[in-house]
């Protein structure tokens, strides 16, 4: 078996990066006969209990197609493996301290359904994955009508180019964001002062979107208690400093309280309310949604206290 052979059946790829394949391709097969040939040593083609219905059980030419098929499904498997698997991780807390608890991998799922979702550096679901095999797809923030359903592929390298919306604009990572507030119309995306909007509707003022007449009073009303002290004034002179009133609350149920379920059900509330307020990228909404992982991820999956 020649690459070339490798290349033409297998169809692996062309140009520039036809020869990565390639070289995969038989470091797989390799892979495969190895483990074809361990089972041959064992008894498994001797109780394989699915025979060639082509041929009669009993004929040479059935266990020959037998060994064929079943090396050609691990070669496959192993070839697409990289990306249909998923850590199952586990939650270890020392004295019911959340806070400080540490995850281990306790394996890993090959899940195929899933790579049928596309990757967004920024993505609208979170997978979970629990030790009984159950895999879990949730939702993070509201999706528009005929919205890509997408999820995080890890940092792993892939061998694409990226073109999700945080990639093709550019998007600074969480810890470079700017941490002001800047708000947006839900319905037009037309970008609005913050500190103006901010002071009409906590002054008892109404809130209208200048380019599509969008009434936004209400929910701006609800974001201002979400960010606002206690006297209605701004944290600074010039911004509001983004961590909402719910996030803290969620976090104390999480790490202090150890209540992912009504962590994660405030967290869910605040995206559902706000996340098409802002402008993105947005550091509240990317803390939100690193939060409300956290809280699916002690959700799911197993969580064992060592004293």
């Amino acid at each position: 078996m020649t690459p070339k052979n490798v290349e033409s059946i297998e169809s692996l790829g062309e140009g520039e990066d036809a020869e990565y394949h390639v070289d995969e391709a038989l470091e797989r097969m390799a892979e495969a006969i190895l483990l074809l040939k361990l089972l041959e040593t064992s008894s498994f083609f001797e109780t394989l209990p699915i025979k060639n219905w082509e041929v009669a059980p009993a004929d040479a030419q059935s266990k020959e197609l037998d060994r064929l098929f079943i090396g050609h499904l691990i070669f496959f498997h192993l070839k697409t493996m990289s990306g249909q698997v998923f850590e199952i991780p586990c939650k270890i807390v020392k004295k019911n301290q959340f806070a400080e608890a540490a995850t281990v991998t306790l394996g890993f799922g090959l899940f195929p359904r899933l790579t049928f979702i596309n990757h967004s550096c920024f993505s609208n679901l979170h997978v979970s994955t629990a030790a009984n095999g159950e895999v879990v797809a949730r939702i993070v923030y509201p999706v528009k009508d005929n919205q890509e359903l997408t999820i995080s592929y890890g940092d792993i390298g892939w061998d694409f180019a990226c073109e999700c919306q945080a990639c093709t604009e550019n998007w600074p990572l969480a810890w470079d964001m700017n941490q002001d507030l800047e708000l947006c119309c839900p319905s037009c995306t037309t970008p609005l002062p913050t500190e103006e909007v901010i002071d009409r509707v906590t002054t008892g003022n109404t809130c209208i979107c200048p380019t599509c007449e969008h009434d936004q009073t209400q929910v701006l009303l609800e974001l201002a208690d979400e960010f606002l002290s206690t006297d209605n004034k701004l944290s600074s002179s010039t911004a509001l400093f983004p961590i909402p009133k719910s996030y803290q609350k969620s976090y104390k149920l999480l790490f202090v309280s150890g209540r992912p379920e009504a962590a994660a059900h405030m967290m869910e509330s605040f995206l559902t309310k706000f996340s098409s307020l802002f402008k993105m990228p947005s550091y509240p909404i990317t803390l939100a949604t690193t939060h409300l992982f956290n809280c699916y991820n002690f959700m799911h999956n197993n969580v064992f206290f060592d004293d």
